[in-house]
């Protein structure tokens, strides 16, 4: 069987199909009179045909999928390193290697940047992770990164030649505790996936819990 394309609210509910997807997309829908039209399109056994309504952005079940494995090996390598995959337009995953623990001051901005691979054609997808550690700035302060604030080097080295981009990491300020024996961990901090586009706007936020939501049989 052919997948359709299926439309998800953001909180990672599915909605409905449409009329003719071929490469199982995933279409996120906020406005609520395309959520009721779907809704009652899928309660009466229809598609929702595109043209009917506005989807916010369009990704794939295979992006998601690496997005969510980019985070995990980030944790995995200790929080400080970034980590990152390329997408094809046809599915196709290449891993790129993992970054250097060593933070260079770029405009201001402590960064760690990893290697990004760059597959030839268009409709690709970049997914890199910013670090999940806290660390000091150049004045010794704490200071952290965020999927929400692209760095200094993403929108020309990354963004730029691709025509989808995700960063995954923090969503929210994280903070940091200290266990029983001293040892310090970042508490309080949301970890989810933000789109950018070719020029680095920001289309769409979600947290990854909504992507293992979407993700779930």
């Amino acid at each position: 069987m052919i997948p359709f394309d299926q439309y998800y609210g953001l909180d990672g509910t599915l909605l409905g199909e449409d009329e003719n997807g071929i490469n199982g997309k995933v279409k996120f829908v906020s406005k609520q009179e395309d959520i009721d039209k779907i809704k009652a399109n899928t309660k009466a056994g229809r598609f929702t045909h595109s043209s009917l309504v506005q989807s916010d952005y369009s990704t794939t079940k295979t992006v998601l999928e690496e997005g969510l494995n980019v985070l995990k090996r980030t944790v995995t390598n200790g929080g400080f390193k970034e980590e990152s995959s390329a997408v094809t337009s046809l599915g196709k995953i290449i891993r790129g290697e993992s970054g250097s623990n060593k933070y260079e001051n770029v405009g201001g901005e402590i960064i760690a940047s990893g290697e990004m691979p760059i597959p030839p054609g268009e409709g690709n997808t970049s997914i890199h992770s910013h670090p999940l550690g806290i660390i000091k700035d150049q004045d010794g302060n704490d200071t952290y990164s965020s999927a929400q604030r692209p760095g200094p080097l993403d929108r020309v080295n990354v963004f730029s030649k691709f025509d989808n981009n995700l960063i995954m990491g923090h969503l929210s300020v994280p903070k940091l505790g200290i266990d029983d024996i001293g040892n310090t961990y970042i508490i309080q901090a949301d970890h989810g996936a933000v789109f950018y586009d070719k020029a680095g706007n920001r289309i769409l936020q979600i947290g990854t819990e909504v992507m293992r939501k979407i993700m779930k049989p």
